[in-house]
């Protein structure tokens, strides 16, 4: 029951581990794993056996090869722990962690429970893990159940008195409310929680439950009490080898029977609970009653029944050491020659008993471990290329050609500069939605031009190219149009195709009539993140990430739509879990439905960006179009996103795919390994080739069968250590491998950069479509620097100083400034760099003159806020700035009535500039939306042009004009002499 319930813990603490379903919760998981630790420890004499102080217990050729073997796991077991990523890194640092103990001279019970127990859990969580990402991408690619296992599901709905019946891929259930389809998925039948319990109990019998005979068994080629000769003990494990087989075999069967019996009825159960949540909920209200079917504790608590099922028919608990193979009449009770007699504390049942050496070809020998282990590891990294190896052509003359021709949606024609904010023939949405800024950032890598409406799509057109550029498209396709961007691709084209949600203005239907002929389509559906505000979705790449995005870290979503790969020949280059998908709502203006768990959502893992194989040629489909966006395109990973796709579609396709080959390839070192195994391995319990040196004139008794029965255990260590070692081997290489063949692009038209720092600075910027900071932040000030001819990127540390950086803006620093920092600050204004700080009162932790005293200025915060009319070195319009502080030093740039509120300063070949009034250009006072339905008032307006003309000059470098200077303060001793001239009353 402990190993049961262990197992159905560990299968559990994925779902609390990941963002499968719901956020990971990392303390229940740590608690989950922490209790599947303790279930499954386990402690008995033979332990003793791993001590390095109790090594007398037996042989010592057989302790110093064990132990050998023990170090040589753990080694191989630290490349996972090091490039794993969390919870995924859990499993081989338990590993280690348990060999860890039970190589320490120090030895107790609750060590021993506590080394077993961690071992025990690593080994079945790696065989978890691998199911998991097995399971993840085959949902990703389709949730749908195939027939007939939807009428399946309809039946047991039937028989549970639910008026339903399946209709497709979906189960329609009528209630008094409304008539529910519910979506037939694997997420439905076939869950995560349950799969792993059963992957982990198949393990659970291939460790501790593939058993030798039970205890009072007996050979029949062996009278009872005989020792035996070398030919008798060689046939005896050989008999208890095909037993432990068949007696696996049988109990495999029976857990799988258990399994499938109990998949339907779980089913039926889960149907049943939402049928009545929907009839006790208030008809009011907004149905919500589809949680319990995805939530990670109520697929917990349904493991209950089948821990209770397999603890009463699947024996997964071993026969007690010394009882199995080879131990049965070989004197029981007796001691073997170096063995000293146990204490009275060890149960007599559990007592070690000798057995005789067998012939040395019969065991794992001092050869065959290692070659089995590379053999393994070989396999493995094979596998592991074949899965993530992306194989790069050479690169092409990187022409690239946006599709403006169908599409009135996200144009490029139009500039995003200081004169244009709204424009109502394009969409509604102004100068922000359109993609004029990733134009132009795409301009500094490569040839740039536009299919326009006036163009036509033939071959003859599209020669002129390398990448291809289609962006939600508006009209539709004809049949030549469509037949020549297959061509295009076919002959060796890249083609990137950008949709997104709900197949609004019928984009999906048009790609797809270009996309399903090779494979592969655009779902109308729209996808949301649990947990959270839903329309938020954080990407991180994966430890080996796709050529497209191995140059970004990570990226916020704007909700997309989903990508069905269907048959297509290619690898997902985003796939994402913690998703749900709802269909579109056509009354809506943009057909986004109001986020819900509705019974026809699908749950889950999804591929949002799909690169696919056709041809010659490849191609990118891509599910977010607003991330593109001027709006958008500035925040992280965005930018980097697009030029990764452009640069993969710049390569062509290696002249021969290899990869199918590699998977065939590494078929043959896996079953050399494990025929070296099953050969090497005459019985569970065997011992190892240096006995043969301990013992040369032939059979003799040695230690006993649970110390041979341990070694063999950690040989299996090695070798399943050795598959990690192959597989992080491999993903360093294929990492390696893909940034030499696609690395960045150089640049050869620079266009001005200008880092919005985050090291000191962490006012709130722009998420997605969404400012933050509810008005006070500056998502709308970033957006707007962009219009000033420049790109923005936001970077943290060192980072912000690598690259062309033309300018570094810090908005209301309130973080202190690292040493190294400032450092690399002072020298990139000495070389030539500019550095504006733009401060406000309300910044009351301000470290602005950390980093603006070395060069002259600072910002005074002690004095109380100024307002009045803002006055400028240059001709502006007039605004009035409600809070400001003074600056001091430098050459004034900005003033209030006499207090100095901008100023700038030359340091070597760079300049760097302070504002005192950074609220005048908060998303309040800037219009609160990018998304201006009409053009900004002239109080707005004036915000703006001050912007831009304090920062264009400064930007440009260019001369200012000389500021009016402040005429003095008036000091005590002025006041007095005015005094003595003019008298008290004049004064």
């Amino acid at each position: 029951m402990r190993y049961w319930i262990g197992t159905a813990l560990l299968a559990g603490s994925w779902l609390l581990g990941l963002n499968c379903f719901y956020p990971a919760n990392p303390y229940a998981w740590l608690a989950a794993v922490a209790a599947a630790v303790a279930l499954l420890g386990r402690t008995n004499p033979s332990s003793k056996l791993l001590a390095v102080s109790q090594l007398q217990t037996l042989s010592k050729p057989l302790a110093v090869s064990q132990l050998r073997i023990q170090l040589i796991a753990l080694a191989l077991f630290l490349p996972a722990v090091w490039f794993a990523s969390w919870p995924y890194r859990a499993a081989p640092l338990l590993i280690v962690l348990g060999l860890a103990i039970q190589l320490q001279p120090l030895r107790r019970r609750w060590l021993d429970w506590l080394a077993a127990g961690a071992v025990l859990t690593g080994v079945v969580m790696l065989v978890q893990a691998l199911v998991l990402e097995l399971y993840a991408a085959h949902t990703a690619h389709t949730h749908e159940l195939p027939w007939p296992l939807p009428d399946l599901l309809a039946g047991v709905a039937t028989l549970l008195g639910i008026d339903a019946m399946a209709d497709g891929s979906n189960i329609v259930m009528h209630s008094m409310r409304q008539v529910h389809r519910l979506g037939a998925t694997w997420e439905l039948f076939l869950d995560p929680t349950t799969l792993l319990f059963f992957v982990g109990g198949l393990t659970m019998l291939a460790i501790r439950g593939g058993g030798s005979r039970p205890k009072g068994g007996s050979h029949p080629e062996r009278s009872e009490g005989s020792r035996g000769s070398s030919e008798e003990i060689l046939r005896c494990a050989q008999d208890d080898r095909d037993y432990t087989w068949r007696n696996w075999f049988a109990q495999l069967r029976t857990l799988t029977l258990l399994i499938a019996i109990w998949l339907p009825v779980r089913a039926g159960l889960l149907m049943s609970l939402y049928l009545h949540r929907v009839l006790r909920s208030d008809p009011d209200r907004p149905l919500h009653a589809m949680n319990h079917i995805f939530s990670p504790w109520m697929l917990l608590l349904l493991l209950i029944v089948p821990v209770l099922l397999a603890w009463r028919f699947v024996r997964i608990l071993p026969s007690p050491a010394g009882r199995g193979a080879g131990g049965e009449g070989l004197g029981e009770g007796a001691l073997a020659q170096g063995e000293r007699a146990p204490s009275d504390e060890v149960p007599s049942d559990e007592l070690p008993s000798p057995i005789a050496v067998i012939h040395p070809s019969s065991f794992i020998t001092h050869h065959s471990l290692p070659i089995a282990a590379c053999l393994i590891a070989l396999a493995v990294a094979l596998f592991t290329v074949a899965i993530y190896w992306c194989p790069t052509g050479g690169r092409k003359d990187g022409r690239v050609m946006v599709v403006e021709r169908h599409s009135k949606w996200e144009p490029t024609t139009e500039p995003y500069d200081t004169k244009w904010f709204i424009e109502p023939k394009v969409f509604d949405e102004g100068s922000g939605y359109n993609y004029a800024r990733v134009y132009r950032y795409l301009g500094q890598y490569y040839d740039m031009s536009r299919l326009l409406e006036k163009d036509k799509i033939d071959d003859e057109t599209l020669a002129k190219c390398d990448v291809l550029i289609i962006k939600t498209p508006t009209e539709r396709y004809s049949p030549d149009e469509a037949a020549a961007v297959r061509r295009f691709v076919e002959q060796g084209g890249g083609l990137l195709l950008i949709g997104d949600h709900t197949n609004y203005e019928r984009s999906a239907t048009i790609m797809n009539d270009m996309t399903r002929p090779m494979g592969f389509i655009f779902r109308d559906d729209l996808l949301f993140s649990f947990g959270g505000p839903p329309d938020e979705q954080l990407y991180v790449a994966p430890a080996v990430p796709h050529p497209a995005v191995q140059h970004f870290p990570l990226m916020d979503f704007a909700v997309s739509c989903s990508i069905d790969p269907g048959f297509s020949r290619g690898r997902p280059v985003i796939e994402s879990t913690g998703l749900f998908s709802m269909g579109p709502e056509y009354h809506y203006p943009n057909f986004h439905p109001f986020p819900q768990h509705c019974p026809q959502m699908r749950y889950g893992a999804f591929v949002q960006t799909w690169a696919a194989r056709y041809g010659q040629g490849r191609a990118i489909a891509f599910a977010d179009s607003t991330v593109f966006s001027n709006f958008c395109v500035g925040q992280p990973g965005k930018s980097e996103l697009m030029l990764g796709m452009v640069e993969w579609l710049n390569h062509g396709n290696a002249w021969l795919d290899p990869r199918p080959w590699l998977l065939l390839l590494g078929l043959v070192p896996l079953a050399a390994g494990l025929w070296i195994v099953a050969r090497s391995a005459a019985s569970p319990i065997t011992v190892c080739h240096c006995l043969e040196q301990a013992v040369p004139d032939g059979p003799a008794t040695v230690p006993s069968t649970a110390s041979a029965k341990q070694w063999h255990t950690a040989a299996c260590l090695v070798l399943l250590a050795a598959g990690t070692c192959g597989w992080v081997i491999a993903s360093l290489a294929v990492v390696g491998v893909h940034r030499w063949a696609i690395p960045t692009p150089q640049c050869i038209r620079p266009e001005r950069c200008v880092v919005i720092d985050r090291t000191t600075s962490t006012v709130p910027l722009s998420k997605g479509a969404y400012t933050q900071g509810g008005g006070i932040g500056y998502g709308l000030f970033e957006q707007w620097l962009a219009r000033l001819d420049c790109h923005t990127v936001r970077k943290e540390g060192p980072e912000a100083f690598s690259g062309h950086v033309d300018a570094l803006v810090v908005l209301c620093p309130s973080r202190s400034v690292p040493e190294k920092f400032w450092q690399e600050l002072e020298q990139y204004v000495n070389d030539g760099g500019k550095l504006l700080v733009i401060d406000s009162p309300e910044n009351i932790n301000s470290t602005a003159n950390s980093l603006l005293w070395p060069f002259g200025l600072s910002i005074h915060h002690e004095d109380h806020a100024w307002k009045g009319t803002l006055t400028t070195a240059v001709k502006l319009p007039t605004v009035d700035v409600d809070r400001a502080c003074e600056v001091a030093g430098g050459q004034p740039m900005a003033s209030l009535d006499k207090h100095i509120v901008a100023a700038v300063v030359r340091h070597g070949r760079g300049s760097v500039m302070a504002v005192g009034f950074g609220s005048l250009w908060n998303d309040t006072r800037m219009g609160e939306s990018w998304s201006l339905k009409s053009e900004p008032d002239a109080t707005v307006k004036a915000r703006y042009d001050v912007l831009f003309g304090l920062l264009r000059p400064f930007f440009d470098d260019k001369p200012w004009p000389t500021f009016p200077s402040p005429p003095p303060k008036k000091t005590k001793d002025d006041k007095d002499s005015l005094l003595k001239e003019s008298g008290p009353a004049e004064l």
